[in-house]
Order: C-alpha cells, then structure tokens, then sequence
C-alpha cells in the first residue's frame, strides 16, 4: 500500500513555506531552512498527532493563526474582506513576528493599534476588531482553546460627516479631463455612496426604465 507524503511548498502570495496535512494548510515560516526542519519536525510525529503538535504546542505562533483564518476567508467571504482583514494582520504580524498564542497578551494589541499616532479613533477601532475577529474565529473553529485577548475592548467608531459644496465639486470636475472619471465622480457625490461602492458598477446594473 502507497501513503501520500506531503511535501513543503511556497507561497509567494505571502511569502511563506506550507504542507498541507489532513486537508488544512498548515504555515512552516518564511525561512526555508527553518521551514523544512519544522516540516521534518512534524513528519516525525505519528499522522493522527501531527496537527495535535501544530494546535495544542506552546510554540503555536499567531501567524500560523492569521494564515489559517486568511486560507478561511479566502474560501467564504469575498476578495474585499480578505483583503481588509490581510491588510491588518499582517501589519501586526510585523510588529510581532515570533509572537505565540500562549504568549499574546490584550496589551500586545492594544498598544500596537495605539503605534499609529496619525490614525482616527475609527482606524484603531478597525485595528483592534481585525485581530479579535480572528482569534474569537480560532477558538471557535476549535485551533485555539481559548481566546487570549477575549477582555479587550474595542471603541465605538466615530460619526465623519463631511460635506463638499457645490461649487468646491464643480471645481473639482473642472480638473478632471478624464470623462469617465467625471461621470463617476457625479454618480459618486450625487448619491452619496462611497467609492468602493460606486467603482463596481456597471451599465448592466442601471435600469432607465423604472429609474433604478
């Protein structure tokens, strides 16, 4: 009898060595030499043990949980949530490369969000929500046995009303040559709709008849 033997492989994606056991992808690191020792590391154990030393181990690190809920996402939300969540975590995971699980305490997060001087109080919102999001997913998919970061506490957002006057936006037309660009703009301003609303429209999407 034949036994498949899963092999390391590299994404470039995101910069990282991977194997894939019992179906789940499991992150070996961006090193190549410490990659292929952790993945030796792993062959090493029986099969029914291996993703028990990958979830339970003290050496988990919140990476591997940030690939895990991103390889999620990927399959069951769409590009622009993957996208939103990616852009965040792997900020944190900059911050704190070698961090683990067991490891990870509210105050990690807290003052990595509170790095960013330049942010409104929504941004560090945001922030904080992408990592709490991702690790109350980890505890409830079963990776993690609990959530270490479950007390943090995330501000509400605050209300941006801004408003561009009539003549600032003719103005600003004026500048634009670009004629699809301005149709865009006044679709835009007119409706009051954000621009990652309003970029993914198109002529199939507009009913003249029943004005809609």
């Amino acid at each position: 009898m034949h036994y498949h033997v899963p092999k390391p492989f590299f994404r470039k994606s995101r910069k990282t060595w991977y194997v894939q056991i019992s179906g789940r992808q499991v992150s070996l690191g961006p090193d190549r030499t410490q990659a292929f020792q952790r993945y030796h590391e792993l062959m090493a154990c029986p099969p029914e043990k291996r993703l028990e030393s990958v979830d339970r181990g003290d050496g988990l690190k919140l990476c591997q949980v940030f690939d895990s809920f991103l390889d999620w996402l990927e399959k069951n939300r769409s590009k622009g949530t993957n996208g939103w969540y990616q852009y965040r975590l792997q900020r944190f995971a900059d911050a704190y490369p070698d961090l683990t699980v067991s490891q990870l305490k509210p105050f990690h997060v807290q003052e990595w969000a509170d790095s960013y001087k330049d942010h409104a109080k929504t941004t560090t919102r945001n922030y904080l929500r992408s990592v709490k999001r991702c690790l109350k997913w980890a505890t409830r998919q079963g990776y993690i046995d609990k959530d270490p970061i479950e007390g943090l506490e995330v501000p509400t957002g605050e209300a941006r009303d801004v408003y561009i006057p009539k003549e600032k936006f003719d103005e600003l037309l004026s500048l634009t040559p670009d004629p699809n660009l301005r149709d865009l703009m006044v679709v835009t301003y007119e409706k009051g709709c954000r621009p990652q609303e309003s970029l993914p429209l198109e002529i199939r999407h507009v009913d003249l008849k029943h004005q809609r």
